[in-house]
């Protein structure tokens, strides 16, 4: 699990080339899938997190998101990686107060389920950190 975890750092880490002016803050947090509830946990993530986030990025709330699949985690089960990436620090301090009414608009009744199964019985989330950026080919000539 941490090989994995390092190594996706890693990538991300790759893409850095010269220092970058606008201090982005970028969010990860990996998603296990418990017990084998895939479907549940894509459905959720999909139908949730990803409509959250492409509602934030037209507001301009955000600047990018990712979401990506380890088929190959460690443990056997498949896991997340959830990427969003902000602007700047004043960006990331406003996400709570930005995000309320984006997903209140968006499921008014709460998060969208496959199966009527709640989110603790198909994942659990781990927190990997908050990042800033400190190099990024956007800032290329």
């Amino acid at each position: 699990m941490t090989v994995s975890i390092v190594r996706i750092l890693l990538v991300f880490a790759a893409f850095a080339v010269t220092t970058s002016a606008s201090a982005e803050i970028t969010t990860v947090d990996r998603v296990r899938v418990i017990d084998g509830r895939l479907a549940e946990t894509l459905y959720y993530y999909e139908n949730n997190w990803m409509v959250y986030r492409a509602a934030a990025k037209r507001a301009g709330v955000i600047r990018s998101y990712e979401l990506l699949i380890d088929r190959n985690a460690s443990d056997g089960e498949a896991a997340l990686l959830l990427f969003t990436v902000y602007r700047d620090q004043q960006q990331y301090e406003a996400r709570e107060a930005n995000f309320t009414p984006i997903m209140n608009e968006a499921s008014p009744s709460g998060p969208r389920l496959l199966n009527e199964v709640e989110p603790a019985e198909f994942r659990d989330v781990e927190y990997l950190g908050t990042f800033k950026t400190l190099h990024s080919p956007d800032d290329s000539p």
